[in-house]
């Protein structure tokens, strides 16, 4: 029996997905999920400190689109 593939995504961090869209590894797709990588293949980098400031100088909050993560 061979051993189910570990996901790269952690739950509690948010990720960068395509078209813009944020999603925490918890409620990612499977391609993001296990590959760090987007449907259409593009690197699935996670959202940074920098990335949430620059947010909040436009008054945004960075989250996840499913849950609401911040």
């Amino acid at each position: 029996m061979t051993a189910l593939p570990k996901p790269k995504a952690k739950d509690d961090t948010l990720y960068w997905d395509d078209n813009g869209r944020v999603i925490c590894g918890k409620h990612a797709g499977s391609s993001l999920r296990y590959t760090l990588r987007t449907l259409s293949g593009h690197r699935a980098p996670p959202v940074s400190a920098a990335d949430r400031a620059e947010a909040a100088k436009m008054g945004h909050v960075i989250d996840c689109e499913t849950c609401g993560r911040k």
